[in-house]
């Protein structure tokens, strides 16, 4: 029978108000930043398939969808607090992008 006053190790228990785990945070960014280089992708190729492409539009885009690609290969070596800040910030341009 394990001893009840071991600590886990899995770490403590988290509760309603426990800050998120640095796992999460990291999954929480991945998972925006895919969505929005998703985005970007459609748009792109709507726009390449349109009667008149936007060439300006189209180069915009492909920066943005950079950004975000860069911002992917930082989250493998961002701290905790990187990896929340990089997780709100594309959240945050996911709804901008999708509330349209």
């Amino acid at each position: 029978m394990p001893d009840a006053h071991a600590p886990d190790p899995l770490g403590p228990a988290a509760g309603p108000d426990s800050p998120p785990l640095a796992a999460d945070a990291a999954l929480l960014a991945l998972d925006a930043i895919r969505a929005v280089i998703a985005w970007y992708q459609a748009g792109i190729e709507t726009e390449r398939a349109s009667a008149q492409p936007d060439p300006e539009l189209l180069q915009e885009w492909a920066a943005d969808q950079q950004t975000a690609a860069a911002d992917r290969d930082r989250l493998r070596t961002a701290t905790d607090t990187q990896a929340a800040a990089i997780a709100e910030r594309c959240t945050r341009l996911l709804r901008t992008l999708t509330a349209g």
